[in-house]
Formats: C-alpha cells, sequence, structure tokens
C-alpha cells in the first residue's frame, strides 16, 4: 500500500467512525419536545409526539411549543423546543401538576435529558421510576440525564408510555414548561472511541514498518 493510499484509508475510517458515534442510538419512535418544529412567537405550534393529559384548569389541553422563559429557562440546542399550555413562556400558569405524555414502540434503550419549571417527576407506564430534576423548584435551570432501559421500574416488551409530571411551584405560580432532548447512548462513544485507537495502532504499525 502506498503512503497516500494508507493516509486515505485511515482519513475515511476516521470519517467513518465519526459519522457512526454521532448517529444517535435511540428507541424507534421516542423522540424530543418540539422536534423539529419552530420554537418562535406565540401562540407556537401543537407538539404532534407529546400530548398534555391533565393540568390544573379545565381542558381541553395541548402541549405547545414556546420560545425560552430566558433567562431562567435551560437553552435548547439546535431541533428542540419547551413546551407548554400556552405557546408562550411568560404566561403566569396555575399552580400544581401538569401530566405530559409520550408513548413509543421499545426497540432499545432511551438516552436522555430533561428540564422543567419548576421540577419534574418521570413515570414509565404508570410506575415512578426515581428519576427527577435535579435542583429542587428550579429544574429549569439545567438539564437532568436520565436513562430508560428494561431495567427501569415498569418497562415491558412493546409499546411502552413515559409520562413527564411537571409541577408548577405554589409559591411561585409564574411560567411553567417542559423540555426533553434525546441524547446518544453511550455505547456510540465506545465505538468511537475504539476507533481512533484502532486508526492509531494502524498509523503506528506504518510508522515501524
Amino acid at each position: 500500500m502506498t503512503s497516500s493510499t494508507f493516509r486515505a484509508t485511515c482519513l475515511l475510517t476516521v470519517v467513518l467512525l465519526l459519522a457512526l458515534a454521532a448517529t444517535p442510538s435511540f428507541s424507534s419512535n421516542f423522540v424530543g419536545t418540539g422536534a423539529g418544529l419552530a420554537c418562535g412567537a406565540p401562540p407556537g405550534v401543537s407538539d404532534p409526539n407529546y400530548t398534555l393529559t391533565s393540568a390544573p384548569f379545565p381542558g381541553p389541553y395541548d402541549a405547545r411549543t414556546t420560545a425560552p422563559n430566558l433567562p431562567g429557562w435551560v437553552v435548547p440546542p439546535s431541533g428542540y423546543c419547551w413546551i407548554n399550555p400556552y405557546g408562550d413562556g411568560t404566561v403566569d400558569a396555575p399552580s400544581g401538576d401538569y401530566h405530559y405524555q409520550i408513548t413509543f414502540d421499545w426497540s432499545g434503550n432511551i438516552s436522555a435529558e430533561f428540564a422543567a419549571d419548576n421540577d419534574a417527576k418521570i413515570y414509565l407506564n404508570g410506575v415512578y421510576t426515581g428519576i427527577e430534576t435535579l435542583n429542587g423548584v428550579f429544574g429549569f435551570e439545567q438539564f437532568t440525564p436520565f436513562t430508560i432501559t428494561d431495567l427501569t421500574p415498569g418497562w415491558h416488551s412493546g409499546s411502552n408510555t413515559l409520562d413527564f409530571v411537571v409541577n408548577n411551584w405554589v409559591d411561585i405560580p409564574l411560567a411553567t414548561g417542559l423540555l426533553v432532548v434525546p441524547t446518544p447512548e453511550p455505547s456510540s462513544l465506545v465505538i468511537f472511541g475504539s476507533g481512533v485507537l484502532a486508526v492509531a495502532g494502524l498509523l503506528r504499525r506504518k510508522i515501524n514498518l
């Protein structure tokens, strides 16, 4: 193998490994809030994947995309939005629980992170998972990572339902909202790291020849 061919092969290997590592490994139809939708001015748009099933006021209910209620809410990455019943992050919402629900077909672990105003807990098929936002009633200021596997309480094969129960604190009945963002599973990072080591080994071998 010529030197130029070898370098080209190594470069192609690195590119392929980067693409593989950057491709998230998610459950088949689990998506984040506001996936692919506009996070612009009120009243936002309805999220087709998340349903607001109950809230501390009479229905009908709707989960709508909203721009961050800056400077308090963590800024979502590109492609995702906060959601709330109003499509407006500045509305003073009633205190109490807001139940957001997504149903998905199980085909692998879910790795994601979430934030909520004021805080939130996650239920899988109606069973409390023990997962809740960090930092007490300031669960909107940072992301809380979480993973759902077949060992998570409430899991079963086939169709599963996640409920994010967001609490708008009684002493601070201001804005409310939920943000969920899928993240790549650690396995993809392991693949990338292994690939880099393999390329490094090839380079060392070439140098020693």
